[in-house]
């Protein structure tokens, strides 16, 4: 069984990754509601926080894992030479 792997497509992808991992936004208005200082409108504010918290680690998730598989494709890529060099060796 043969797999091939394209490297360019693959970096491609992940600086694809990268860069929307990178322009999103978690950060989120501090205070929507004015003056308002309804129990409803402070479960929104709790709410809104959480969901920049969520946002905030999304992100970080987002760009290890893309360092992460760079790494492995870069480590596959190098082994992938290196096998051709061996097997160059021997014929």
């Amino acid at each position: 069984m043969e797999m091939k792997l394209v490297y360019k497509d693959i970096e491609r992808s992940l600086d694809d990754i990268l860069a929307a991992a990178k322009t999103l936004d978690p950060n989120l208005s501090k205070n929507v509601y004015g003056a308002n200082n309804l129990e409803v409108t402070e479960q929104l504010d709790q709410l809104n926080h959480s969901l920049q918290q969520l946002l905030h680690f999304y992100q970080s998730l987002l760009i290890e894992n893309e360092m992460s598989t760079r790494k492995s494709v870069q480590f596959m890529n190098e082994f992938d030479n290196q096998i051709a060099r061996d097997m160059e060796l021997i014929k």
